[in-house]
């Protein structure tokens, strides 16, 4: 299920991680675009812990997840569809498993 406010509006946590001078992005092959890993936050879920989860899901890492650094709203059409995102982007660490 994806977590939407009641006007449709998509809540995401996403990390900034930095390692040794470089900064860990997703990318979107079909659409040619880049994007902090994280995902949606889903209902009852601290966005701590949706990003945590998200980290574990899409690429096995397991993450420290630190300071809110940014708010980021994003409005934008999709496959002619209008999105409406706000993105809490958070500093991250790896942390061994």
């Amino acid at each position: 299920m994806t977590a939407t406010t009641p006007h449709g509006i998509e809540i995401i946590a996403r990390g900034l991680a930095l390692r040794e001078g470089a900064l860990l992005l997703c990318r979107n092959v079909e659409a040619g675009y880049r994007y902090l890993p994280g995902g949606h936050i889903e209902p009852g879920e601290a966005a701590a812990e949706a990003l945590q989860r998200e980290f574990r899901e899409e690429s096995g890492l397991a993450i420290r997840v630190g300071p809110l650094l940014l708010v980021a709203e994003e409005r934008f059409e999709q496959r002619g569809r209008p999105r409406h995102e706000v993105n809490l982007v958070f500093l991250v660490e790896h942390t061994p498993l």
